[in-house]
Parts: structure tokens; sequence; C-alpha cells
């Protein structure tokens, strides 16, 4: 259709680096296309639309139907998680397109805050900064970014920088950031999750040299 535009990101296919590209590619798209609201039939590349899409105020809606039943159990239930969108039955999609509601504008006046940890592991976590950095650089991540960069030597002209921080710092970082860039470290996970902070996950793994173990993935995927 000559109306309809067709745009692409990464497919995060469970690979943390992709999943980061993805998510910024998706919040670059969402922030120029400004859609009234965003309808999504599955997970995997839909996930980092979806979330861009939640952080810029703009609702997002969940038609199930489609959803086969492996992505269901899996892939599906993160997405429910992760998205928080509203789930609709046949009826319920066939209202919202017909809805004459949500077809304003929607307006971003807030300043995006983005907090990146690294944890306390000994090894540095390189990989991770360098990713971010290369996304401030393309100005596909802007907004205020906190970075928690541990032992891994690390300084940005366009990034908070700070080694560590104190825990009831760090815990209010998280509280307060819109999207929280974190190892797999347990404790990380763990204060996400408390605080209700959508967060991407990008495991340590020992052949890098950015663990002495494979215990992150496990982190991750559980």
């Amino acid at each position: 259709s000559k109306k309809e535009r067709v745009l692409f990101i990464e497919r995060p296919a469970r690979n943390p680096i992709s999943t980061i590209r993805a998510f910024f590619q998706a919040w670059k798209i969402i922030s120029r296309e400004r859609p009234s609201l965003v309808i999504s039939t599955g997970a995997d590349v839909t996930v980092p639309v979806c979330v861009a899409a939640k952080l810029q105020g703009i609702p997002v809606f969940f038609y199930r139907k489609f959803l086969p039943r492996h992505a269901a159990r899996n892939n599906g239930k993160n997405y429910l998680i992760v998205c928080r969108p509203h789930v609709l039955s046949v009826a319920g999609a066939q209202t919202i397109l017909s809805s004459r509601n949500l077809c304003g504008e929607h307006f971003w006046g807030k300043i995006v805050m983005i907090f990146v940890s690294v944890g306390t592991h000994p090894d540095p976590f390189p990989r991770l900064l360098n990713e971010v950095s290369r996304l401030v650089e393309g100005g596909m991540l802007r907004g205020k970014i906190i970075v928690q960069s541990g032992y891994t030597p690390f300084s940005h002209a366009k990034m908070d920088v700070q080694s560590f921080l104190e825990p009831a710092a760090f815990e209010q970082t998280i509280r307060e950031a819109d999207v929280f860039i974190t190892h797999a470290g347990e404790g990380n996970i763990g204060l996400a999750v408390q605080t209700n902070t959508p967060m991407v996950i990008v495991p340590r793994p020992k052949r890098f040299g950015e663990h002495t173990n494979d215990q992150q993935h496990e982190h991750a995927h559980a």
C-alpha cells in the first residue's frame, strides 16, 4: 500500500548487544514517528519497540490471538511482564482501531534518564560501555545518562560516569531511571525488579574474560 511505511530494526534474538541496539533503534523511530498507539501481535523484535513506546507515554496494546502456543509460554510471557501492554481480544482490537479518542498527538517533554551499571565484579566490562558510547555518539541514545563503571576504565563527556555509588544512592538512581542497562548481577536485577524499573540485561561471559564463570547467563534467563 502507498499509505503504508515499513521500518526495520535489528532482531534481538536473545542476544544482549543486539537487544540494546534494537531498543535504541526503536526509540529513534518512535521519537520521530510519534504514533498515537502501538499494537503488537508477538514478541522478540516487538519487545524493544513496545518498551520504547511505553517510556514515551504511548499506549501499547497486545493482540494475543496471533501469538503461537510456544511463544505464549516463553517469549510471550516475558513480553507481557516487560511491556505491560493492554491485552486485547478480537472485540477489543476492533474497538481500539475504530476509536477516535486515541488519535491525538502525544508530547514527550520529560528528559529521559538512563542508568548503566557494570556492577562491582573486579573484571572489567568494556564491551557494554563501548556499545553505550557508540550509541551516544551515533545519536541513538540521548538524555541524561549515568554510568556506574566499576573497575572498567571509562570516561565520556556526554555521560555522568562514576566508578561506584553508595548503596542508597545506587538504589535511588535505579528508582529514578527510565531504563536500567545492567550486567546480569543478581543484586542489580533484584533491585530493578523491586523498583519496577525497565531493564536491559547484558550478561558477562567467561569467554570474554568478563567473569570467572557463566552464571550471569543463568541469571539473565531466569
